[in-house]
């Protein structure tokens, strides 16, 4: 399954919260998504490999948390990634 990058445009109730993955690394990727989706609580909104698709995917599917990777390539990188979805959406966690 390639989950480079992935919307998912899912049923969710009120009570679940919605997650996107931000990880450059594909195995580590689809192995955290394959947790994630273990909890009925949990829906993954989407999951990205690059900063641009990562804050385009985080202003489409606004989800309640982003999980990043905070050692990408770059660690700047995600870092100033996270500062920039945060600041456009100040409720995602």
């Amino acid at each position: 399954m390639d989950l480079e990058h992935f919307d998912f445009a899912g049923e969710f109730s009120a009570s679940s919260t919605s997650v996107m993955v931000y990880c450059d690394e594909s195995l580590f990727r689809e192995i955290l998504i394959a947790a994630l989706d273990t909890d009925p609580t949990l829906t993954v909104v989407g999951a990205a490999a690059t900063r641009s698709t990562a804050i385009d995917l985080a202003r489409r599917t606004n989800p309640d948390v982003v999980l990043v990777d905070v050692e990408l390539g770059d660690e700047r990188n995600a870092m100033a990634t996270a500062a920039e979805i945060k600041y456009e959406h100040p409720a995602i966690g």
